[in-house]
């Protein structure tokens, strides 16, 4: 019976081997900030910020920021149309006939005519575009953080995620640095035992130093990775903004493209004489800026979705070797022994040119994407422009044509009609 309870509790008395391994425990410590920037190197916590700075869960917030302000000009562009013509145009942008939007657009937007057409159809496909890449970073990236799809919780999340590995990479410096100030038998020695005080909290071996490396480059892999996607889409975000204050500026308050002393314009016109050579040039201008525009367009068949799709699937996938398979190959290839096995090289040399090419296209990857982004951008940028030249040459020339209905021009006539048609307030 004696023998059976000291090899159940390890001997009698207190202090004993079952005792120790009791009461000796591995707290998580969670490092304050102020310690945290002491003990991680500065690239490293750049590298942490970045990753703060860039988060899924902000591109996602983003993305719904603009397709919202998208879609409710949309809808107001649609209630000031109230007509069979603008039902007919919207099923052709469903169908997405290029061709036959560009031939639509071409007949019920000349410079008598509204803007309202180009305009709804550039932020039509804009507002798609946005939407299935919303849908793609939610699927595929959001998806590797949480389950969560409310946007403050995936916020959370994402954020608690960086934290644990700015704790872990804190956790590593302080688990090496207290490794090099202690000599191997105080390491293996039991913290009881250890004449030094060292705490428990701080007792620790290489192996679980090796873990925590382990822990801690996985993390720095995947929000490294998390962030270049982020930092992606935040360039497309910032691109797609400008765009919609230019959009904004035709569909609510297009007066103001015009009215920059337009009294005295108006007022100058009385010298012109014959209006009718003015309106001539007005409508040989349209047509030529028309011409350039139309030109842009067939462009729209280059800006799909399909290539935009292939741009991204292969970022994801690389992304994914990138975080799944690099750091077990690297720690595997470095516990082998070396000049052991001609066949091991000659494997791993492949192994090594592999996950050099792989991590390459990775970063060709974020380029081609960003190169992607920027063109999209500057085929709307430029059809918004092209939008606002034809926007002005209609509202001078529905100027110069109300002028001809008067006789001459006097001051009180042109506060009045500048007024009635929205240039003053």
């Amino acid at each position: 019976m004696s023998e059976a309870i000291d090899n159940i509790y390890g001997g009698k008395g207190i202090d004993t081997l079952y005792e120790r391994e009791k009461i000796t425990y591995r707290p998580d410590i969670r490092y304050s900030k102020e310690k945290l920037s002491m003990i991680i190197r500065p690239e490293v916590q750049q590298s942490i910020e970045r990753s703060r700075t860039f988060m899924i869960s902000q591109s996602l917030s983003e993305y719904d920021e603009l397709i919202q302000e998208v879609d409710q000009m949309l809808e107001d562009i649609k209630e000031r149309n109230q007509n069979d013509l603008f039902v007919q145009f919207q099923n052709t942008l469903n169908e997405k006939k290029i061709k036959e939007i560009i031939s639509f657009e071409r007949n019920q937007s000349g410079y008598k005519q509204t803007g309202d057409f180009e305009l709804y159809s550039i932020l039509y496909f804009m507002k798609e575009s946005m939407q299935v890449r919303r849908d793609f970073i939610d699927d595929r990236f959001r998806t590797q953080i949480t389950d969560e799809t409310e946007i403050e919780k995936i916020e959370e999340a994402e954020e608690l995620s960086i934290s644990d590995w700015e704790q872990l990479e804190a956790k590593v410096n302080e688990g090496y640095r207290f490794l090099a100030e202690h000599d191997e038998d105080e390491i293996y020695a039991h913290p009881s035992e250890n004449d030094s005080l060292t705490s428990h909290s701080d007792f620790i071996t290489y192996e679980e130093i090796e873990q925590l490396e382990r822990e801690k480059r996985r993390k720095e892999l995947f929000h490294v990775s998390m962030a270049d996607t982020s930092y992606i889409h935040r360039n497309r975000y910032f691109m797609f903004l400008g765009i919609v204050e230019k959009a904004k500026i035709l569909v609510y308050q297009a007066e103001l493209l015009i009215s920059d002393n337009l009294k005295d314009l108006i007022m100058s016109l009385s010298d012109l004489g014959s209006l009718s050579s003015a309106k001539a040039h007005l409508v040989l201008q349209f047509r030529k800026i028309r011409e350039k525009h139309e030109g842009l367009k067939g462009r729209m068949m280059t800006i799909d979705d399909e290539k935009e799709n292939f741009g991204s699937e292969k970022q994801y996938m690389y992304q994914q070797l990138e975080i799944k398979t690099t750091e077990p190959l690297k720690e595997w290839l470095h516990s082998q022994e070396e000049e052991v096995s001609g066949a091991l090289d000659k494997f791993s040399g492949y192994l090594v040119n592999s996950m050099k090419d792989a991590h390459d296209s990775y970063e060709s990857s974020i380029a081609d994407l960003l190169n992607f982004y920027q063109s999209e951008a500057s085929f709307y940028e430029e059809q918004m422009d092209f939008l606002k030249n034809k926007e002005e040459i209609r509202r001078f020339y529905r100027i110069i044509e109300d002028l001809e209905e008067i006789g001459q021009i006097q001051n009180s006539w042109v506060d009045e009609y500048l007024k009635a048609n929205g240039y003053v307030s």
